[in-house]
């Protein structure tokens, strides 16, 4: 579900939606409650998956993080998400799917098994 505005009934649905275990996207990232307390954040590569630098998915990543920080002003996300961890993803969409090429852990990024970019 893609939402635009973080108020009305749209929006109330998204949430509700998140907490039964479904995502939702804004801003192009994708928001997910995992059943293990985490709140994915999913961000798809801004670059063709054979160009993907160190650089080029910190970039991509910070951008999930300031969606997120957007999201985390309204006080029904933050009411939905309670205590969930934040866990911020680089994905590839395949056009079939989605590949996850790594994860923000602290301030480094942990690649995905078998993955490394362009320039590692």
């Amino acid at each position: 579900m893609q939402i635009t505005e973080l108020s009305g009934s749209r929006f109330d649905l998204a949430l509700e939606r998140m907490i039964e275990g479904y995502s939702f996207t804004f801003q192009d990232i994708g928001f997910c409650l995992s059943g293990d307390g985490m709140l994915d954040i999913s961000v798809d590569s801004s670059w063709a998956f054979d160009n993907i630098t160190t650089e080029r998915a910190v970039a991509d990543l910070k951008r999930a993080q300031s969606v997120y920080d957007i999201l985390r002003a309204s006080p029904a996300f933050a009411r939905s998400v309670g205590n969930s961890v934040p866990q911020f993803i680089l994905i590839y969409d395949t056009g079939n799917g989605a590949v996850e090429l790594g994860r923000l852990v602290g301030q480094q990024i942990v690649w995905a098994k078998g993955f490394r970019p362009t320039d590692v």
